[in-house]
């Protein structure tokens, strides 16, 4: 049947312009790539730039643990720290077993002078990550900063023993070590 059947000429003009359609359209949106533009942003310290991409991240997978915990950086960069606990907390729902979304959310406890909070979640980030110096650093400051000098003398003496050239951890366990002696 003649009627129903395409000549060739309408055929190939038919396939033309699909796929002219096709690639005229825009490319897919890809959480993973709005999250690393986010990073990209971070790195370069445009914090208020990085929220927007990981926003869009999230609103593309809004169960995406990692476009959490970008964001959460870039509050936490920003001093917005119930953002950044908010989004860590997502963080964590999403990823329960990233010791860093802990570790960052407890920085920001930290910044708030929650420091029983900042504990704690150091110690979650440690349990999961036995052997970051940086995270016993950490938590030795939050104990610092609750006048526990033993036991942030053992957490700095931890992170030196991790890592034995770790200046920061060396000056803060002086600092603690000192601050003992002194009875502060």
């Amino acid at each position: 049947n003649r009627d129903s059947a395409y000549s060739s000429r309408d055929w190939a003009s038919s396939y033309q312009e699909s796929q002219t359609r096709t690639s005229a359209r825009e490319p897919e949106k890809r959480p993973e790539d709005f999250i690393k533009r986010g990073d990209h942003f971070v790195n370069r310290e445009d914090y208020d730039e990085a929220i927007g991409e990981v926003t869009e991240a999230i609103r593309l997978d809004p169960n995406n643990g990692s476009a959490y915990s970008k964001r959460g950086r870039a509050y936490l960069e920003k001093d917005e720290y119930d953002r950044a606990i908010a989004d860590y907390n997502q963080a964590i729902k999403f990823s329960y077993y990233n010791a860093t979304n802990y570790n960052n959310r407890g920085h920001a406890y930290y910044y708030k002078k929650e420091y029983d909070r900042a504990i704690a979640d150091y110690t979650q980030a440690l349990r999961l990550n036995p052997n970051d110096a940086m995270i016993y650093n950490n938590r030795g400051n939050a104990y610092y900063s609750t006048r526990n000098y033993d036991r942030a003398i053992e957490d700095y003496s931890q992170a030196l023993t991790l890592e034995p050239n770790f200046p920061v951890a060396k000056k803060n366990l002086d600092a603690a070590r000192n601050a003992k002696r002194q009875g502060w």
